[in-house]
């Protein structure tokens, strides 16, 4: 009884990559991995669904990194995976039982490491409490407009961008940065979309993609979620425009 939330957290995370992650191969693998967990998580292999959730987690920060963007539904995967770990390691009975806390205790402080350095929280307009120049940056340009920080291979990012077009494929009322991969490929890849905007700014900073810096009572916000995004976006362009 005791795995059963191990199992049930793994087959969240296989959910959620499927609902919400763009359907490709890596995707895919993900899902398949983390439903097997579930299965492994019930049975005499227990402990190999904790090593194989650890593997998963360790496996999608290394990629993230490689890649040179985070993710947001995958880091959002990746904690669901750290809590099935979890829920396992405090069932651990016997010689196991130190090395598998021990284990899940060191992937979480990986994991939430992570997660402090992609969320920088909120800048004030005026007076950017980010010492970080990419960060200063981008709260400059969102006092214009708001900003959309993208990386042409997060798949969440595309439909994040097509749905914005839909809107304004201009650009008159949001700016796009490129927060990862390489400089050269986001200006392409907007224009592949039907982007007729301004030029592309190429801003490394931080945090997880698809995100929206926004000036929301006086601050810069950092607005994450497609539905999120989309919301804000709108919100802020008919008050600029009753203004």
């Amino acid at each position: 009884m005791g795995r059963i939330p191990g199992s049930l957290l793994f087959a969240a995370g296989a959910v959620l990559l499927v609902v919400q992650g763009e359907i490709g191969v890596v995707t895919l693998m993900g899902a398949v991995a983390a439903a097997v967990c579930a299965v492994l998580a019930l049975s005499r292999r227990h402990l190999w669904a904790m090593v194989g959730g650890v593997m998963m987690i360790s496996l999608s920060v290394t990629m993230q990194i490689s890649m040179g963007y985070w993710c947001e539904i995958c880091l959002r995967a990746d904690m669901m995976l750290l809590a099935a770990v979890i829920a396992l390691a405090l069932v651990q009975k016997g010689r196991v039982r130190i090395p598998s806390r021990i284990m899940a205790g060191t992937v979480s402080l990986v994991l939430i490491a992570v997660m402090i350095m992609v969320t920088p929280g909120s800048m004030k307009a005026s007076s950017v409490i980010f010492s970080e120049d990419a960060w200063e940056e981008i709260a400059v340009l969102a006092e214009e407009k708001p900003v959309l920080l993208f990386s042409p291979n997060c798949d969440a990012c595309d439909s994040v961008i097509t749905r914005l077009m839909e809107h304004d494929p201009e650009g008159v009322g949001w700016l796009a940065v490129q927060s990862g991969g390489l400089p050269e490929e986001g200006q392409s890849y907007l224009i592949d979309k039907g982007y007729q905007g301004a030029e592309v700014l190429y801003h490394k900073v931080p945090t997880a993609v698809p995100a929206l810096a926004i000036v929301q009572q006086g601050q810069v916000q950092i607005v994450r979620g497609e539905e999120a995004i989309l919301e804000s976006f709108l919100h802020h362009a008919t008050c600029t425009h009753k203004n």
